[in-house]
């Protein structure tokens, strides 16, 4: 564990790391558009896509100022100063070797890699359910020597799939194959869970924790993705392989 002062100083760059990503994310939000129509129906405000990135970009900018101003009151104008002249001598290498320091970097990962890779390219309902199964089990259900592993694990997979869908190479693909990037979201998805099994089978604790993170990680977007979709008329951010498949089982029922 940390020291409390070492833990201060750190949430004086994690608070700013953080604002800045919520500024960045608000940004990008407010270029969407707030009415649009859709089938001829002119949509409200409160349904607009921009809604939800807006909200976490707005509660991150305010998580990271009062993290901030929490470190600040804590160590002070003196802390702040031999916090200045320790990264002058070097240590600042150091800080972003602390687990705390990983763990934080873990989310911003997880994050942009939602917000700029999966929502515009990926279908919703494979990206959500991805993004959440890491962002728990990297909290929640792997050891603390087994989240580096699992981090460095997931740094791949998030590269190459950037690699493939920035670089065009599903859109070459896509004239064979349909929705090659959703394809490839949910075998990472496969690759990952069946990753987390493994290194959870050592310990009934974080098997238990396993089998609730993957629960999780399923319900919640098709919980809102569903009632979103087909009770408020919302369209999903990228439709794609799971929400054709979700029509076609919707219009098999009526």
């Amino acid at each position: 564990m940390l020291e409390k002062d070492i833990l201060r100083k750190s949430d004086l760059i994690s608070g700013l790391s953080i604002v800045a990503l919520g500024l960045f994310i608000v940004s990008q939000a407010i270029r969407m558009p707030m009415k649009d129509s859709w089938g001829g129906v002119q949509n409200v405000w409160f349904v607009s896509p921009a809604l939800f990135p807006l909200f976490v970009g707005a509660m991150l900018v305010f998580l990271g100022a009062a993290l901030f101003v929490i470190g600040l009151r804590n160590i002070g104008r003196e802390g702040v100063e031999e916090m200045l002249r320790a990264w002058r001598q070097g240590s600042l290498a150091n800080y972003f070797r602390e687990p705390a320091t990983c763990r934080f970097f873990a989310v911003v990962y997880a994050l942009l890699l939602l917000v700029f890779v999966m929502v515009p390219r990926v279908d919703f309902f494979a990206g959500a359910v991805l993004f959440l199964l890491l962002l728990f089990a990297q909290f929640y259900c792997s050891s603390e020597s087994g989240f580096v592993r699992l981090f460095r694990f997931s740094l791949g997979g998030g590269l190459l799939l950037v690699l493939f869908l920035v670089s065009g190479a599903d859109q070459l693909i896509s004239a064979t194959v349909d929705h090659p990037g959703d394809w490839l979201t949910i075998g990472l998805t496969v690759v990952l869970a069946g990753y987390l099994f493994r290194s959870t089978r050592q310990r009934e604790d974080l098997r238990r924790r396993y089998w609730l993170t993957l629960f999780m990680a399923l319900l919640v977007p098709f919980t809102v993705g569903i009632i979103f979709k087909y009770f408020l008329l919302v369209p999903m951010p990228h439709e794609g392989l799971v929400v054709q498949f979700l029509d076609t089982l919707r219009y098999a029922v009526k």
